[in-house]
């Protein structure tokens, strides 16, 4: 079922970027393990990092490995879960994802009735699709 297979989170620093991903890719790490905006392990710059835990997702955009943070004790919040009445009306019309020949210049978009869906083909966007309001 897609409203416990999948997080709709927004970037904390740019509320109007809502993207979808596999609520699994979120775990608790240690903050040691995971990268900063740069590719480094965090824990090489810091080794205090490793005493400390967060709600982390660690992907590979194409050239190095970056960590999305949810929460943790820290104070470090890259994302947050959207409220969970949007969340909802999100997933109840989340379309499958599109065939490859639906993709234009690596972006498809599926319009349902409240919203924009774009997929996208580049590793560089680690979400399963990103939302727009129509």
């Amino acid at each position: 079922m897609k409203m416990n297979e999948y997080i709709v989170v927004k970037m904390v620093d740019d509320s109007d970027v809502i993207g979808i991903t596999e609520r699994e890719n979120f775990k608790t790490v240690s903050l040691g393990d995971c990268y900063n905006k740069y590719g480094i392990k965090i824990g090489e710059l810091y080794d205090e990092a490793y005493d400390e835990e967060v709600e982390g997702w660690t992907y590979f955009d194409g050239s190095n490995f970056m960590s999305f943070f949810l929460s943790s004790d820290v104070g470090i919040t890259d994302v947050e879960e959207v409220y969970e009445e949007l969340e909802n009306s999100i997933l109840s019309e989340l379309p499958d994802k599109p065939s490859s020949n639906m993709y234009e210049l690596g972006i498809a978009r599926v319009e349902t009735e409240n919203y924009i869906f774009s997929f996208s083909q580049f590793p560089s966007d680690p979400f399963y699709c990103r939302v727009n309001y129509k």
